[in-house]
């Protein structure tokens, strides 16, 4: 299985998990201000908001011609997260357009139900979204491609997952 391949089924996991979450009100409001300022139900939000742009971006690039030009590389800190899988706790800020704004209960099962319909839109595609060079820039870690970008959304899922299941510990 190609590293594309487990990134895709990665974030499958990861959403899927949200959508668990996302279903039990008891578990969203759960708050440990020792480990996060964010409760269960803004981390889960906060990657819904995030996987939403990136996921569509992904897919509506495939297409674009010029998918043999890069337009940028990773950061030293981008290409440090993409080689190790991990992101340090604590030490970033969530983009404009990812911090959570509190969704209703339903807006946020509807964004994630979307984002599920979008990756498996992507699941047959997965050869030429590896072959796609074209970037999208992270504010902080750089440029990626649609795969890079991939790799960084399953991260990224498990860097928060990790943060929901100590809240919830």
């Amino acid at each position: 299985m190609s590293r594309t391949s487990r990134s895709y089924e990665g974030l499958v996991r990861g959403i899927e998990r949200c959508l668990e979450l996302a279903g039990d009100r008891e578990r969203l409001a759960r708050r440990d201000d020792g480990v996060s300022a964010w409760d269960v139900g803004q981390q889960v939000e906060h990657l819904a908001r995030a996987d939403s742009g990136i996921v569509k971006w992904v897919l509506a690039t495939i297409d674009e011609p010029g998918r043999g030009q890069r337009t940028g590389r990773p950061s030293g800190a981008g290409r440090a997260v993409l080689a190790t899988g991990w992101i340090p706790r604590g030490r970033g800020r969530a983009p404009e357009g990812t911090v959570p704004g509190g969704l209703s209960e339903a807006d946020l099962l509807g964004r994630l139900e979307a984002v599920r319909a979008t990756c498996e839109e992507l699941r047959p595609r997965l050869r030429a979204l590896q072959r796609s060079r074209r970037t999208r820039e992270h504010p902080v870690l750089g440029h990626f491609t649609p795969a890079e970008w991939l790799r960084f959304l399953h991260v990224h899922h498990r860097h928060h997952d990790k943060i929901i299941r100590k809240i919830l510990a």
